[in-house]
């Protein structure tokens, strides 16, 4: 099956600031997290592309997100997550992440962007909760008319 799926770029930043991912050399025996933005483009369907998250850390790192960034919550799910337990690098990481994009192809941008969702978060762009726009989307569609 012909690659659709590839990885085109990441970004890295942690809460207020943005990360150098190739300067980055963290002190692995103190805790350490930041997120990763994962921008994947689809071929064959024009320019089509999709922004995806995962957070990275150490196992300690992971303990402090927890505490930072769940603190109001009595439980936390759905969180995608990826440890460095020993050896962290630029190029390990992206290596790990186009690996990971690369076993996600489907045979359509649909099917692989649910493969990607196994292992990534999808951001919407409008980085918003749904409002009325979505329902009404929605219902537009459920219906079959046009707008």
């Amino acid at each position: 099956m012909k690659n659709n799926v590839s990885l085109y770029d990441i970004n890295a930043y942690a809460p207020g600031v943005k990360i150098d991912l190739k300067e980055y050399k963290p002190d692995l025996s103190k805790p350490f997290y930041f997120y990763l933005e994962i921008y994947v483009k689809y071929s064959g369907v024009g320019d089509t592309d999709d922004l995806f998250s995962v957070v990275i850390a150490n196992p300690a790192g992971l303990t402090e997100y927890y505490q930072n960034e769940h603190t109001q919550k009595e439980v936390a799910f759905g969180d995608k997550i990826i440890i460095f337990k020993y050896n962290y690098s630029y190029e390990i990481l992206h290596q790990f992440i186009e690996n990971l994009v690369d076993m996600c192809n489907g045979r359509n941008v649909y099917e692989s962007s649910i493969l990607l969702q196994r292992f990534f978060v999808k951001v919407d762009f409008l980085r918003s909760f749904p409002n009325g726009d979505y329902y009404t989307l929605f219902n537009t569609i459920k219906r079959g008319k046009k707008s």
